[in-house]
This record gives structure tokens, sequence and C-alpha cells, in this order.
């Protein structure tokens, strides 16, 4: 449903004075190989309220592992302190790293989703994102397949998210309807087809 222009957020929320997330697509370019598309469904907020529409979605699929120091592989989701930072990231086990830290490999994803940043009332859609996950953000997540693309197709899928539009804060749209729409779309384009777009939204929402 196309709703009046006044219900969408300008620019996909992004406001003067915002700093974007850091983007590791420098380091780790969506390699030319077909790859998994996984809907990502990540852990209630609060857990003794479980809700499934608090759950935070996000497409995404793997670039490879980052070496990185225990205290980075621990930290927060990026829509909850979003300190992730690739300066934590060292090249070869030894840059950005001393001998008394515990280093650990972290796996490296390109993102696709509508989050809200700290302190922000509504949502942001920065483009596509790559990042590396964070271990609190994969805790009590639940990684849904959604199809098999080649690149071509996840450029496609790429170029399609930025024609989603970010609504206003109205109480009841948030970023799981953000990823419903873009999966529609992309069904819409022959990127995914309908049986998948309607397996991996079902299997999603469930509790």
């Amino acid at each position: 449903m196309i709703y009046p222009v006044d219900f969408y957020e300008p620019h996909n929320g992004v406001h003067p004075g915002m700093i974007p997330p850091p983007n590791l697509e420098w380091r780790y370019p969506d390699a030319d190989v077909p790859l998994t598309v996984y809907l990502a469904v990540h852990a209630y907020p609060k857990p003794s309220q479980p809700s499934p529409r608090d759950r935070r979605w996000a497409l995404l699929w793997e670039q490879g592992v980052a070496l990185t120091s225990a205290r980075t592989a621990a930290a927060s989701a990026p829509n909850d302190s979003d300190n992730d930072s690739d300066s934590d990231i060292a090249e070869d086990g030894a840059a950005g790293t001393t001998p008394a830290q515990r280093m650990v490999t972290v796996p490296v994803a390109r993102v696709l989703e509508a989050t809200r940043e700290p302190d922000r009332a509504h949502h942001t859609f920065w483009g596509p994102v790559t990042r590396a996950v964070p271990s609190a953000d994969l805790a009590g997540a639940r990684l849904v397949p959604v199809a098999t693309l080649d690149s071509a197709a996840r450029r496609a899928l790429e170029k399609l998210a930025g024609r989603v539009r970010v609504m206003k804060p109205n109480g009841w749209w948030n970023g799981q309807n953000w990823i419903v729409q873009l999966l529609r779309s992309a069904a819409d384009e022959d990127i995914i087809t309908a049986g998948e777009r309607d397996a991996a939204i079902y299997t999603a929402a469930a509790p």
C-alpha cells in the first residue's frame, strides 16, 4: 500500500548530523559467487516480555570472517550502542592488537535493514552495509534462509532496497515492515520467487 508522501521519512531517515555506521565493503567486497541470503530474526529485546513484533529483522549474506578483539566481538548490536568499529579489526592478526588482547574470529556480513539509531524515534536505512557481526548480535537470533542469489541478483536486491520507503513513527510500523516490503518487491521483480518470499516471512514471524 502506498501512503501520502508526508507519511514517509525524507532520505530514508538519514537526517542532517547523523553519523553513518562503519562500512567494511572496501575490505570485504561482495564476491562474484552465489550466496545464501538470510532473514535474520534477532533476539527479543525484552526476554521477559517476548513480543515477535519487537524483534529486529535484517537481510544478510556472509562475506567472510574477521580477526578482532574479544572486546569487539562481544559488543552490543548496532541498534543498541552502535559501537562496531573497523579500527578494531586486524588484517593479519597483528595490526590493532596487543599481546594482552585475546583475538577471535567473527563473521562479516552484507546487511540490509531499517534500524532505529540510539536516541532517535524514527528508523533509518543507511544503504547496504558490510560489517562484522558481534556475538551479541547473534545471541538468540534465528537465521531464516530466503534464497541463494548470484552477485547480479544481490546487486538488484540492494538497488531495490534503496527504493523501499521508511515510514515516520506512527505506532505500528517498524523494521519488520520494511523487510516485508523489500521481499514483496523482490518477488515482484523476480529476484526471488513468491514461494521463497512467503516461506521466509511466515517462518520469521513465528514466535
